[in-house]
């Protein structure tokens, strides 16, 4: 849903593909995904599509993260990628958001992401201006229930803060690989 606009604009001269990750909106609940883990679906995702590319890869807040490392590992069938809203490590000196950091914390991780809907409102208010009034409840309505939100508790605690977190190393080689790769983003 977060795509409309971009399939509606390029949807004619493109062949443009928008997947959601495993466990997130109304996709399939398969369990626990780390970092590496959405890597390969994305790969599943688009061999199984049978895409040869080269491919415009988009990606947008961890799915960046995710395209980044696709990207990474795919630079013979990339032609370039769009990434918004969206890193792939925190450089030192600096903190990850605010809102991910207290949602990410042990003893609220679970009361703030799955057990209610704080942090999905909280994202949501985050781009108050900019989501139209009648459009928010399309990206409350994957996470209405608490069974639904398992996926949002699982994406905040895979956001790691330190190198003994487990997505740390596949997070810090992919950041060590990004000067790599020579299509434009």
């Amino acid at each position: 849903y977060l795509w409309h606009r971009v399939v509606e604009r390029l949807g004619d001269p493109w062949h443009v593909i928008a997947v959601d990750q495993l466990n997130m909106g109304y996709s399939d609940r398969v369990g626990l995904r780390r970092y590496a883990d959405r890597v390969r679906d994305l790969d599943d995702a688009i061999r199984a599509l049978g895409l040869e590319g080269p491919l415009v890869m988009v990606g947008q807040d961890w799915g960046g993260a995710v395209v980044q490392g696709w990207s990474v590992a795919h630079q013979d069938r990339l032609a370039g990628m769009v990434l918004c809203n969206t890193g792939i490590a925190v450089p030192a000196g600096r903190r990850a958001p605010w809102l991910i950091r207290l949602a990410a914390s042990g003893p609220l991780n679970d009361l703030a992401c799955r057990r209610t809907s704080t942090f999905v409102q909280g994202t949501i208010a985050l781009s108050w201006n900019r989501i139209p009034k009648h459009m928010r409840p399309a990206f409350r309505a994957p996470y209405r229930r608490a069974d639904h939100r398992q996926a949002v508790r699982d994406f905040v605690a895979d956001v790691p803060f330190d190198d003994t977190h487990p997505s740390a190393a596949a997070i810090a080689d992919v950041a060590a690989q990004l000067p790599t790769i020579t299509a434009p983003a």
